[in-house]
């Protein structure tokens, strides 16, 4: 982010487009897998919003933050060999 605001002086959007995975089917899957896959698709993300929203956007009252997410995670059936990725990467619409 301040490499960004160095060279450009603002932020007016800013795209998480951030993806981890790990192949093992759900019941094998290690913790430490989870952990990983978890941190980056939905910590680092909720970071970087909450960042850049404070440090760019609240104060100037703009700003769009754009998650993406996966349809791989619509499409879940019996195939359970990403679950962490799913989880994480499943679009929730309000």
């Amino acid at each position: 982010m301040e490499a960004v605001l160095a060279r450009f002086g603002r932020i007016d959007v800013l795209v998480n487009n951030a993806g981890a995975s790990w192949g093992a089917p759900a019941e094998d899957m290690p913790l430490e897998a989870w952990n990983k896959v978890m941190r980056l698709n939905a910590g680092a993300v909720f970071q970087l919003s909450q960042l850049v929203a404070n440090r760019c956007f609240i104060p100037r009252g703009s700003g769009n933050i754009v998650i993406v997410a996966s349809v791989a995670a619509l499409r879940i059936g019996l195939d359970m060999q990403a679950v962490g990725y799913y989880a994480s990467k499943r679009p929730r619409c309000n």
